[in-house]
C-alpha cells in the first residue's frame, strides 16, 4: 500500500514539475493537493480522512463537481442515500456531459426502490450515448419494476430497431407479454425470432407451447411434428405429442417413453444414459405398467446396443427384478457376471433373485462360490444359511456358524438377521413356539422392513395359528418387494 501511494505522490510531483511555469496558480496548487489527499485517504481505508479532504476541496472551489461525484459515492458506501443523491445531483448540475455521473445517481434511486427516478437519469445517460443497449435494457428492466410493462416492451423494441431482432429481446419481450397473458403479443415475438432461426428447434417448442396457452392445439401438433422432423430425439415433442395420445399415462411413463431415441442414439456416453435411468430405477412405481414397460424396452435397447457392457446387463437385471421378471433378471446378472466378475452388489443381488426363485439348490451352491470370492461379506453367509435351511440341510446350516458369529461383532442388523436365521432353523425343525419366541425378540418396525424377513414372520405366525396375522406379513412382503411365486401363493 505504501509503495502504492508513494507512485502516486511520484506522479503527481512528475506532473507539476514537467508542467510550463505560470500554468498554475497558487490556488490551482491547493486544490489539487486536496483532492490528492482525498484519494490518499481513499487508498489507506480513511473515510472520514476522505471526507474532510473533499468537502476542503470543495470550500475551495465550489465547481469540482469531481469532488462532489467522491462525495456522493463515500456516502453511498455509508449507505446514506439522500445525502449521496444530493453531491451527485450538484455534480451533474456542474458536468451535465458525464455518464458515469448519471449511472451513479441512477444506482442511489434504484437502492432506494426509486425505479422512475433512476429511469431519468438512465434517460440523460442514453441522449449522451444514444446507441448503447446496456443502459436500454436497464431502462426496461426499470419500467417493469416500476409496474409499467407497455413502456418496459417499448424499451425493448427500440432496442430491436437498432440491432435488429434477437434472442435475448425476445425472451425478455416474451416474459413480460405471458406475464400480463397478452399470448397473442407472444406469438408475434416468437415468429419473427423463428424467420430468423427456422430451425431451432427450441424456439419451435417455446412457440407451441404459446399456442397451447392460447388454446390452439392444432397449431401446436402441427408444430410438434415439424420439430421432430428436425430433431426425431427432441425430448420435449416427443413427450407433448405423448401426452396428447395418452391422457391415461403418468409423467414418469410417458418421459422413459419419450428418451427412447435418446437412448438408441450412440453419440450419446453411455454413462450419461445410465445416469439418467437410475433415479427413475430406484423410485419406481411397479403398478404403474407404462413406466415398467417403459424401462423395460429402454433395458432391451441398451442391451443390445452395448452387448459387452456389463452395466448395461445389470441395469437390465435390476429393472427386470424390481418389475417382477425374476427369471429375465437371472439371466441379466449372470451375463453381467461373465463380463465383470468383480462387482460385489450383482453377487448380492443375485442371491436375492435366486431366493426369490425359491432355488435353493443353486442359492447354496451360488452363496459358497460368494463365500470363497467375498470372505468377508456377511450376507454371503446369510444366504448359505437360509438355503441350508430351505433344503431341510440343517447340518450344512451350521458350517459357518463360526465366521457369521465372529463378523456379527455389534453390528444390530446382523445380529438382527442372525436371530432370524436361528428363528427359521427351530420352525424348520418343528418348534414353532420357540421360533415365535426368538423371532419376537425384534423390533416389529424391523419386521416390516425386509420383505423376506416378513414373510418369514407370517410362516412362523402361521405355524402357531396366527392365520390373520400371518396374512397380514404376508402382504407387507409382496408390497416391500417380494415377488416370489411362493408368497403369492400363501397369500392366496
Amino acid at each position: 500500500m505504501n509503495k502504492f501511494i508513494g507512485v502516486l505522490f511520484l506522479g503527481f510531483c512528475c506532473h507539476i514539475s514537467l508542467a510550463q511555469v505560470g500554468i498554475y496558480t497558487e490556488d490551482d496548487i491547493a486544490l489539487q493537493s486536496q483532492y490528492l489527499s482525498s484519494e490518499l485517504a481513499k487508498y489507506q481505508l480513511n473515510p472520514e480522512e476522505q471526507q474532510k479532504a473533499l468537502k476542503t476541496a470543495i470550500e475551495e472551489d465550489r465547481s469540482n463537481h469531481a469532488a462532489y461525484y467522491q462525495l456522493a459515492r463515500l456516502e453511498l458506501n455509508n449507505n446514506d442515500y439522500k445525502t449521496a443523491l444530493t453531491h451527485i445531483e450538484k455534480a451533474i448540475s456542474l458536468q451535465s456531459s458525464n455518464k458515469w455521473y448519471y449511472l451513479l445517481a441512477a444506482d442511489i434511486c434504484q437502492l432506494q426502490l426509486d425505479f422512475k427516478g433512476a429511469n431519468g437519469f438512465i434517460d440523460k445517460a442514453i441522449q449522451l450515448e444514444p446507441n448503447n443497449t446496456t443502459l436500454k435494457y436497464r431502462l426496461s428492466n426499470n419500467f417493469l419494476k416500476n409496474g409499467n410493462p407497455e413502456k418496459a416492451i417499448n424499451a425493448l423494441k427500440e432496442i430491436e430497431n437498432q440491432i435488429g431482432i434477437n434472442e435475448k429481446t425476445s425472451y425478455l419481450q416474451l416474459d413480460i407479454l405471458n406475464e400480463t397473458k397478452q399470448y397473442a403479443q407472444s406469438i408475434e415475438v416468437l415468429e419473427k425470432l423463428i424467420a430468423i432461426y427456422p430451425k431451432n428447434v427450441s424456439h419451435l417448442n417455446n412457440l407451441a407451447n404459446q399456442y397451447i396457452l392460447l388454446g390452439d392445439e392444432k397449431k401446436a401438433t402441427a408444430l410438434r411434428e415439424k420439430i421432430l422432423s428436425i430433431d426425431p430425439d427432441n425430448v420435449e415433442a416427443n413427450i407433448a405429442q405423448l401426452q396428447k395420445n395418452n391422457t391415461d399415462t403418468s409423467e414418469d411413463s410417458q418421459y422413459l417413453f419419450a428418451i427412447k431415441p435418446l437412448i438408441s442414439n450412440q453419440a450419446i456416453p453411455f454413462d450419461e444414459k445410465i445416469r439418467e435411468l437410475i433415479p427413475y430405477v430406484e423410485q419406481i412405481n411397479t403398478q404403474d405398467k407404462g413406466a415398467t414397460d417403459a424401462l423395460r424396452a429402454i433395458s432391451e435397447t441398451l442391451v443390445a446396443n452395448y452387448p459387452d457392457e456389463a452395466k448395461a446387463h445389470a441395469l437390465k437385471g435390476d429393472i427386470m427384478y424390481i418389475t417382477g421378471a425374476s427369471e429375465a433378471a437371472l439371466k441379466s446378472y449372470d451375463k453381467t457376471l461373465s463380463l465383470n466378475d468383480r462387482v460385489y452388489s450383482v453377487w448380492a443381488q443375485k442371491l436375492e433373485v435366486l431366493y426369490t426363485l425359491s432355488k435353493y439348490e443353486e442359492l447354496q451352491s451360488f452363496a459358497e462360490k460368494t463365500i470363497d470370492y467375498y470372505p468377508n461379506q456377511f450376507d454371503a453367509y446369510y444366504w448359505y444359511q437360509l438355503s441350508s435351511i430351505m433344503l431341510n440341510k440343517i447340518k450344512d446350516s451350521t458350517v459357518f456358524e463360526e465366521e457369521m458369529s465372529f463378523m456379527t461383532g455389534n453390528n444390530q442388523v446382523m445380529k438382527n438377521k442372525a436371530v432370524v436365521v436361528n428363528a427359521l432353523k427351530n420352525l424348520k425343525e418343528n418348534n414353532p413356539k420357540e421360533a415365535m419366541s426368538q423371532i419376537s425378540s425384534l423390533d416389529s418396525e424391523y419386521l416390516k422392513s425386509d420383505p423376506f424377513i416378513a414373510e418369514i414372520y407370517g410362516d412362523i405366525l402361521a405355524a402357531n395359528g396366527s392365520t390373520e396375522q400371518a396374512l397380514k406379513y404376508w402382504k407387507i412382503s409382496k408390497n416391500i418387494g417380494n415377488t416370489s411365486i411362493r408368497v403369492n401363493e400363501k397369500i392366496q
